[in-house]
């Protein structure tokens, strides 16, 4: 997770075999489990040998030929009642995107018991990405035309801290924004009975998550507004609904603490609004210049052509799609007439749907999909019946960047879906409802 996300979201080609080689390494910590127990759990990693398995099929199964003018020519040695690829160099890189991540949740699934193991991993999120948000800051205040003044960005005002997209930080920094703010909600009721160890933690982690909120929207990301937005919304009213609760069960006297907590977080947000200030009136234009051709009847954004499109790609191969990581191959043959020029050809090309569940769609089909959504859908259930209010809390979070990644494409950055994954598959442990679960 940390070296994921201080190496530039593990975008590049060099830094993407070092994640899985490191994810690798817990095969040392499986062995030992598996010493304890006598046995091998191989369970967890079911879903990774079974999308590695529709990837290899995929590649083993090409549906185009590359013509040496250019173009693809249809093979008809493809077997079409399995999975194909357009092309297997895309391929082998999106099976690569999503198969460290599966092996990592298999990892947190089969080896992580207890709920102090639980904590240091989400403390290592939590502080983690406060530190890329301070270090971001500096940078961007500093007026850095590059990340972390040494690579050079795809656009000078798209980047921030590690991130060469400034909608990715903002995914990124509000899964570490969640993970404090879980912690800093779990040791509220100590700290309003007057643990002074539980009001450290609350002022700890509660001060890193707002601090890293308010760097979401800097880079001019409207996404990270509203994410930051959601985010200490839910925040201050889970801390109210807490108190509440607390005193009343108690009858503690913790009118002070409120206020405090009260006062600190809007002094935080008062100066993080000022530092957003200049760029936010430049997205508020573009807002409203948005809504403006949306009421003359256009679309209110380009995602929505794109993804409406996206669909009919699906539609064409429902089954098996087109092969992992093919979309900005294929997706040409469908696109619309927005963004073409006079003579009828595309002016910009889409290397993604900005909508990750549609692409995984679109690229895999409805079965390959399954292949990850499934998991997904089970490890999350489970994982919501199996925790505490501190827990659930966590888990919204990895809900909340689902739901986000209907209009963007944060699960295509290897940072973002590792931690992602890891918070989904370790909730549980870190506020379990069960009383069996060692602490």
């Amino acid at each position: 997770m940390v070296f994921s996300a201080w190496f530039f979201g593990g975008t590049l080609d060099w830094a993407q075999a070092w994640i899985l080689a490191i994810i690798g390494l817990g095969g040392f910590a499986l062995r030992m489990r598996s010493l304890e127990t006598g046995r091998w759990d191989f369970r967890p990693f079911i879903p990774a040998a079974l999308w590695a398995a529709f990837a290899t099929i995929a590649c083993l199964n090409p549906s185009h030929a590359l013509l040496p003018g250019g173009g693809w020519s249809p093979r008809e040695e493809m077997v079409r009642w399995l999975p194909s690829t357009v092309d297997t160099a895309h391929t082998l890189a999106d099976a690569g995107l999503w198969l460290p991540a599966l092996l990592q949740g298999g990892l947190i699934a089969g080896i992580l018991r207890t709920r102090r193991a639980a904590n240091a991993i989400w403390t290592a999120i939590a502080l983690n990405g406060f530190a890329l948000a301070a270090i971001g800051a500096g940078f961007h205040f500093a007026g850095a035309d590059k990340l972390l003044g040494l690579v050079e960005g795809q656009e000078p005002t798209y980047f921030f801290a590690t991130f060469f997209y400034k909608n990715h930080w903002a995914a990124y920094g509000a899964l570490s924004a969640a993970a404090a703010f879980t912690l800093a909600y779990r040791a509220w009721p100590a700290a309003v009975g007057g643990d002074p160890r539980a009001r450290g933690q609350t002022l700890l982690f509660g001060g890193a998550g707002v601090l890293t909120t308010t760097t979401l929207p800097l880079p001019g990301s409207r996404a990270g507004a509203l994410l930051a937005l959601a985010l200490v919304v839910g925040f201050v009213l889970a801390m109210l609904a807490s108190w509440w609760r607390t005193t009343r069960a108690t009858g503690a006297r913790s009118r002070w603490m409120l206020g405090a907590l009260a006062l600190a977080i809007t002094s935080v947000l008062f100066f993080g609004l000022r530092a957003y200030a200049p760029r936010a009136g430049t997205d508020l234009e573009r807002t409203r210049q948005q809504v403006r051709r949306s009421l003359d009847g256009e679309a209110l954004d380009i995602r929505i052509p794109v993804s409406r499109d996206t669909w009919r790609m699906t539609l064409e191969r429902p089954w098996f799609g087109w092969g992992p990581g093919c979309f900005e191959i294929v997706f040409p043959r469908f696109q619309g007439n927005y963004l073409r020029g006079p003579d009828g050809k595309a002016t910009a090309r889409f290397e993604a749907a900005h909508n990750d569940w549609l692409q995984l769609t679109a690229e895999t089909g409805f079965l390959g999909a399954s292949l990850l959504l499934v998991p997904v859908t089970i490890a999350g259930w489970r994982g919501w019946r199996r925790s505490d209010a501190s827990g659930r809390h966590g888990l919204a979070a990895c809900g909340l960047i689902a739901a986000y990644a209907w209009i963007d494409f944060p699960f295509h950055n290897r940072a973002i879906l590792l931690v992602w994954s890891i918070m989904l598959m370790s909730a549980h442990r870190l506020a379990p409802r069960s009383s069996d679960i060692r602490s």
